[in-house]
Order: C-alpha cells, then sequence, then structure tokens
C-alpha cells in the first residue's frame, strides 16, 4: 500500500512521542499509550541484554492496511499476557476465520 505525504507526515509525528515499556522477564513490550495505532515492539532479554523479538512479533502481530489496526493472533505467544495488561483489546474474528485481539485504536 502506499500513503500521500500528509499521511506519511502524520505517522512521523506520531513516532515523536514517549514510549512506555511493560517488563515482565525475561520479556518486555514496548508501546505508545497514548497512541496504539503505532503497535507494541516485542523485547527479550539474552545473555546480551534487551534485544527486539522480531521473530515472535512475526509469528503473534498482524497489520490490516485495509483498516489500518494491528491485530494479535491466539498463537500461544508469551507476549499476549503483557499486552492485555496496557493495550486496549477487544476480542475479533479476522476474515480466515482465526481468532485474534484487536488492539483498539479507538476507531
Amino acid at each position: 500500500t502506499s500513503w500521500d505525504p500528509d499521511r506519511l507526515r502524520e505517522i512521523a509525528r506520531q513516532w515523536d512521542r514517549p514510549y512506555r515499556i511493560e517488563i515482565r522477564e525475561p520479556r518486555a513490550v514496548a508501546y505508545y499509550e497514548d497512541a496504539p495505532e503505532l503497535g507494541p515492539t516485542f523485547l527479550r532479554r539474552d545473555s546480551t541484554g534487551w534485544i527486539i523479538d522480531a521473530s515472535e512479533a512475526a509469528k503473534t502481530i498482524v497489520y490490516d492496511y485495509s483498516s489500518s489496526s494491528w491485530y494479535a493472533l491466539d498463537s500461544g505467544s508469551p507476549y499476549l499476557e503483557i499486552l492485555e495488561a496496557v493495550l486496549p483489546l477487544r476480542r475479533v474474528t479476522l476474515s480466515d476465520d482465526r481468532a485474534a485481539w484487536q488492539i483498539d485504536n479507538g476507531r
């Protein structure tokens, strides 16, 4: 998908906000409390320190461009419990009949 320049400027403006981190060792979720539409970042601690857990995010988080919404799939992810504690989620069924949690961005 492509966005017009005004939409790109709005996305950049939203990223310029302080984020919060919820830590539940050895995992954490970084998120924008006032802008859930920006989506979460999964972090895990390993022997070198905190790293982005991109493989788990790829299995768990889906962004739907048609609705500008993030979804957390019911994949048994260890991050779902943290997401439920910090972001407004609502239960949905995706078009392919998978159960998921929509990160409610107020739309």
